[in-house]
């Protein structure tokens, strides 16, 4: 479970400081699929980022489990978020150079899993987004829907329970976006949490919640 609260992020110095959150406070259970929503400005990708422990919070508390995340040292805080959470983001993040296959096994790499254990886990995962056989294919080869499974692939070979997808359909067409939502959904159905941030609203209304962010601000 995610608890946040009344966390206040600013950025800048005293001269000149910019409010990007303002005191939200905000539970997000285990399993669910949570869409964010608002303007450009509205603090909503900040709010992202310091789920994902890529931004840390100037007032207030962010808990993840039973952990205090906001009380981690940085090197903490990185070593958390590599255990428990993983993005997908709206370019795809793919290593160009690297195969789907390759390209999902990279954060198995990083933990350590052993090359049997690696081949099990990436080709589940890559089977679970319908791409099991385009494993071999670079990601210039792919179609960005195809792209994005793969990226999304990658977030669940990790183990990670927290998925944060940053406008995970902003760079596709309605059909290949709306592919993507069903994909993140069965993800939420599995127990993972995922947590969404778009611009999109009819594909927002397929989340199991809305949050409406404005001027730093939840918007009941």
């Amino acid at each position: 479970m995610i608890r946040i609260k009344d966390i206040v992020k600013i950025y800048g110095d005293k001269e000149c400081q910019t409010y990007a959150l303002k005191g939200i406070s905000l539970d997000i259970n285990d399993g669910e699929f949570v869409a964010i929503m608002g303007p450009s400005g509205s603090g909503k990708s900040t709010l992202l980022n310091i789920i994902g422990c890529m931004d840390v919070l100037t007032e207030g508390e962010f808990i993840v489990d039973e952990t205090i995340v906001s009380s981690l040292t940085n090197s903490k805080r990185q070593e958390f978020a590599k255990n428990n959470i993983s993005f997908v983001f709206q370019d795809f993040a793919l290593m160009n150079d690297y195969t789907s296959y390759e390209n999902v096994e990279l954060p198995l790499r990083i933990k350590g899993v052993s090359g049997r254990e690696r081949k099990k886990i990436v080709l589940e995962s890559l089977d679970k987004v319908g791409m099991s056989e385009f494993y071999k294919k670079y990601p210039n080869k792919l179609s960005g829907g195809q792209q994005q499974r793969v990226a999304i692939a990658r977030a669940l070979a990790s183990g990670n329970k927290y998925i944060l997808a940053d406008e995970p359909t902003g760079a596709l067409d309605r059909e290949n976006g709306m592919e993507i939502i069903n994909v993140l959904k069965d993800i939420a159905k599995e127990g993972r949490t995922v947590i969404m941030v778009t611009h999109n609203e009819e594909l927002a209304k397929f989340a199991d919640r809305i949050i409406y962010i404005e001027d730093g601000l939840i918007n009941q």
